[in-house]
């Protein structure tokens, strides 16, 4: 009547986020990662130990997809190893990795309030079509 449906172990990783490998494929068809690059060129950081400033907002895009809601919600996708390498991030940081770029873009916003507003306007505007793609509020 049924058919039968076998369950078994693989060596092969696997992953319950591989549906975004389609934003992936959307952010290299509009060069965001270049962009990015371009726009966060002066943010560089300084440790042995650094995730790059693109990574970092890349990770952060690619967690409001999942559906990360807070900062600490990325803390999941840190923990699957293929997801990383899905998504061509080398790592994916940690919450307190997001919280202080993101410090760091608001301090040179009262330092440099011209060129900040441009990396914002820059960046929205590379990003307009992923309105879908809100920040929650807290």
């Amino acid at each position: 009547m049924y058919r039968k449906i076998l369950f078994g172990l693989t060596e092969h990783p696997i992953t319950v986020w591989a549906g975004v490998i389609l934003l992936r494929l959307y952010f290299e068809w509009i060069n965001l990662r270049k962009e990015l690059n371009e726009s966060l060129e002066g943010f560089a950081k300084r440790s042995n130990n650094q995730i790059s400033s693109v990574d970092v907002m890349l990770s952060w895009y690619y967690g409001l997809a999942l559906g990360a809601e807070r900062f600490e919600h990325f803390t999941r996708y840190r923990r699957d190893r293929l997801l990383g390498e899905l998504l061509g991030i080398e790592r994916f940081g940690s919450s307190d990795t997001l919280r202080r770029l993101f410090c760091v873009l608001g301090m040179s916003r009262s330092k440099r309030s011209v060129s900040s507003s441009k990396w914002v306007a820059r960046v929205l505007s590379i990003i307009s079509p992923l309105s879908v793609l809100a920040v929650p509020a807290a």
